[in-house]
């Protein structure tokens, strides 16, 4: 059980998660009757998600342990695998706000070992199988939106071995630009883990990736400031991402995203 207090200051970012998202990517309906009963359902979740969850504080480095459905309150989780040679390598890092394990907990088959850990000190909303089932069948919101995000996690991860198979480093660079764009709604993102790191998650070295970077910059499509990188060019992404960016209700707060482990 989550404290009231804990579970008041959990709660904007709970609403953030595209899972929560009383109007399903569509932005807010026209009829206040519509936009107040959707407030109502989710109410009653929160309510169980208050009586029935439980929040998690982990230090920098620690593994994130379990099978069950997670969001990230605070800080963030790294999803890794162990490639050649034992390297691990990053699949993915989760910010506030986003989901993890939203496939892999009703998966009844064996999946490829991964790790989970945070990276600074960071707080989970941690849902057991059995609530999240208990949730999923009392709002159809909340169903919609989950099937939703798997659905675009598997176009995404389709069109990410077909881009790797045999697209080029620009590719595979707009392919991961979009899919963020695609989540967050925004033009300017700032890059969850070092360019090394990301490089290794796209199958490139890292002198590759920073030539394709300065083609992309020359070509306008984007800018680069640091770890932050602006999309001049959003048409660019419409071969690389999964879908037009999703209506959100507050964009300034949805800059992280999510993935599966």
């Amino acid at each position: 059980m989550i404290t009231e207090k804990d579970f008041a200051d959990a709660l904007p970012m709970i609403r953030n998660s595209v899972l929560f998202d009383p109007y399903e990517g569509k932005g807010p309906p026209q009829a206040e009757d519509a936009a107040a009963q959707a407030e109502t359902e989710l109410e009653s979740i929160f309510r169980l998600l208050e009586a029935q969850g439980e929040i998690e504080t982990y230090q920098s480095g620690d593994s994130v342990e379990g099978d069950s459905l997670g969001i990230v309150i605070a800080g963030h989780v790294v999803i890794t695998s162990e490639g050649e040679q034992d390297k691990e390598i990053i699949l993915n890092i989760v910010g506030p706000a986003g989901v993890f394990r939203a496939a892999t907990i009703f998966s009844r088959v064996h999946t490829p070992p991964t790790r989970i850990h945070a990276r600074g000190k960071t707080k989970v909303l941690v849902i057991q199988t059995e609530l999240l089932e208990h949730m999923l069948s009392r709002s159809p919101i909340l169903m919609r939106n989950y099937m939703a995000f798997l659905a675009e996690r598997i176009t995404f991860l389709n069109k990410k071995i077909q881009t790797l198979a045999g697209g080029t480093v620009e590719d595979r660079i707009l392919l991961y630009l979009g899919d963020r764009f695609n989540r967050t709604g925004s033009q300017t993102i700032e890059l969850p883990m070092k360019v090394g790191e990301l490089a290794a998650s796209l199958n490139v070295s890292r002198a590759s990736f920073y030539r394709a970077l300065d083609e992309l910059e020359a070509k306008g499509i984007i800018k680069r400031s640091g770890k932050v990188i602006t999309i001049d060019m959003p048409e660019t992404l419409s071969k690389n991402a999964v879908l037009a960016p999703r209506a959100k209700k507050d964009r300034q707060n949805k800059q992280n995203g999510s993935d599966e482990n």
